[in-house]
């Protein structure tokens, strides 16, 4: 972190003395993210209010019934193609009940993208560019499900790194909004035709990166038919 602040001197009468009066003052700090430090104090946070973050039964139903298996643990929301798994921060970390669902439901447009569901591959397409495409098209498609659902949507924690992403893909190529947005389509729909499955969240103990032996599976409630 850079900090940097004009220090100007008395008035003086002449231009010379006037240029010698300016003076600049820099300084750096390093700065870490409390969960990169070891044994770092826990930081007092207010806790959301409960009526805030109280599960939403038709996006809980509608999630229980794709079958995908989320584990909530940690501190990162992620889907691990090496396990076809979702990882989730605890429902209790999020400030909104709106938060919570387009972060899941980003994740599970990314899930769909698997080998053995709609197997999106959009290198070829896309070039080095397919991560922030790929990207582009979880936050549409996690838009238009919580809209055929009916529910607002929130932007993701990483909204403004993702959006860096986007730009330069969408400078590039003007098609991509297109492309990315049929894909999104795509994968919305995939996951409203699964709503004959079950799924199961499992509450870890530990970390992303720790062992999660100690966890229980907890059941979606799923939509009366």
């Amino acid at each position: 972190m850079l900090f940097y602040k004009d220090l100007l001197g008395d008035d003086t009468d002449t231009a010379a003395a006037a240029e010698d009066a300016v003076r600049f003052v820099a300084r750096t700090s390093a700065v870490f993210n409390a969960a990169q430090v070891d044994a770092a104090p826990d930081l007092a946070v207010s806790p959301p209010s409960p009526a805030l973050t109280k599960p939403v039964p038709v996006f809980t139903a509608f999630v229980g019934a794709t079958g995908a298996r989320i584990i909530e643990g940690g501190t990162r929301a992620c889907y691990l193609p090496a396990t076809d798994t979702i990882h989730l921060p605890p429902h209790a970390a999020f400030h909104s009940a709106e938060g919570y669902a387009g972060t899941l439901a980003h994740e599970l447009i990314h899930w769909t993208g698997a080998p053995h569901r709609l197997h999106r591959d959009l290198t070829g397409r896309f070039g080095s560019r397919a991560y922030a495409a790929e990207e582009l098209v979880a936050e549409l498609g996690a838009a238009f499900v919580l809209a055929d659902l009916g529910l607002a949507r929130s932007p993701h924690p990483d909204h403004a790194a993702y959006v860096a992403h986007w730009l330069p893909l969408l400078r590039a190529d003007p098609r991509a909004l297109a492309t990315a947005a049929s894909h999104a389509s795509r994968a919305a729909t995939y996951l409203a035709d699964l709503q004959e499955a079950g799924g199961t969240i499992e509450v870890a103990s530990s970390t992303l990166s720790g062992n999660s032996d100690d966890t229980g599976a907890i059941p979606f409630v799923k939509a009366a038919a």
